[in-house]
């Protein structure tokens, strides 16, 4: 489903502007701003989610992840444990290495991820000196400081994985 660029700006201020947002409050932004997509591409859609989902589980004995796609857009996806030098012609026509592009992807997940964990840490110190210096916690931040510890946790063991 394509959304217009003006929906776009108008989901994502509204997301900038508030402490929190709920998928149900941008589900009824989209309602009322995007032309509802015909049942077909719906269930296709939904397949393709659920097999993106079903080769992401694949773990081997050390529950590790063993598929990764490739990166382009052709929806391959490899076996890492067993592709070795396989080559690959990305959907751009050039040659592709599949342990080379999965690498370059899961470094650039890592380093957002690293990037959002050092500013949730740094929030979480933030709100503790508030705190600190205030020397009470007022409803408000006490419910953004659970939010950001969860955050926090969150990401910690996403990183771990």
């Amino acid at each position: 489903m394509r959304i217009d660029k003006d929906t776009r700006r108008a989901i994502l201020k509204k997301a900038q502007e508030n402490p929190a947002i709920t998928i149900d409050e941008i589900v009824a932004m989209l309602e009322t701003n995007c032309p509802t997509p015909d049942a077909a591409s719906l269930v296709d859609a939904e397949m393709k989610r659920v097999a993106r989902r079903l080769l992401a589980s694949l773990r081997d004995d050390r529950k590790e992840r063993t598929h990764f796609a490739i990166g382009d857009k052709s929806g391959v996806y490899v076996c890492i444990d067993t592709c070795g030098r396989l080559d690959m012609i990305s959907a751009a026509g050039e040659r592709l290495e599949p342990l080379s592009s999965v690498e370059n992807q899961l470094k650039m997940k890592r380093n957002g991820l690293n990037k959002s964990l050092r500013k949730v840490s740094q929030m979480k110190k933030a709100l503790g000196l508030c705190v600190d210096v205030k020397g009470a916690r007022s409803e408000e931040t006490t419910a953004l400081a659970e939010k950001l510890y969860a955050m926090a946790d969150e990401l910690q063991a996403l990183l771990a994985m």
